[in-house]
């Protein structure tokens, strides 16, 4: 916990270093080449976070380590916990298959034995495989951990850019103002129209 903590400050100092240095120019992801609803509508929804940290993870050698990195974990991890989730997936399958084969015996006596045995042979498997299930599931976590980090690092590097497109960016309000103008002129237009039939 204390290394998040810290690992949380130290990103919060690099936002902050980072929003005073001016990037170089504005991202591609933020162009005006077409409307949000235009790529929207086109090819799904569109993550401008995502097309931000790929501009910026391309320029960034620490963040280029970051994305390998975490490529690489994730294309080894299935390899890592292959042999132990086949190993115990054939176990399970023995003990369902144990328990449906003693339930179709009908001597109840001699079903309520078999089940003592399988549920013995399971609670002795399954503390012969403590360490397994812990390791397993350290890995989950820690992935599941990485992946909220990752997720953290993007908005943190984007959001000086996004900061720096409000800042730079405002569109004005020439355009807007003459529209409701002339909206006020057509509503005036019609009420006049309308009163003229009374």
């Amino acid at each position: 916990m204390k290394n998040c903590v810290l690992f949380l400050i130290l990103l919060a100092f690099s936002v902050l270093m980072a929003c005073k240095n001016r990037s170089d120019g504005l991202p591609k992801a933020l162009e005006n080449k077409k409307s949000t609803i235009e790529i929207v509508s086109k090819r799904g929804y569109d993550d401008l976070i995502e097309s931000l940290y790929s501009e910026v993870s391309g320029k960034d050698e620490d963040l280029k380590k970051l994305e390998r990195d975490i490529r690489e974990l994730e294309e080894g991890r299935p390899d890592s916990v292959a042999a132990y989730n086949h190993f115990n997936g054939r176990n399970r399958a023995y003990y369902n298959s144990a328990g449906n084969h003693i339930s179709s015996i009908s001597d109840s006596l001699l079903a309520g034995r078999l089940k003592a045995i399988i549920h013995a042979h399971i609670r002795h498997y399954d503390s012969s495989m403590h360490r397994h299930r812990l390791l397993a599931d350290t890995i989950e976590m820690k992935n599941l951990k990485i992946s909220d980090l990752h997720k953290v690092v993007k908005l943190f590097k984007t959001l000086p850019l996004i900061e720096e497109y409000q800042q730079n960016n405002v569109p004005d309000t020439v355009s807007m103002e003459g529209l409701i103008q002339k909206q006020n002129e057509v509503i005036r237009f019609v009420d006049s129209i309308l009163q003229g039939r009374n």
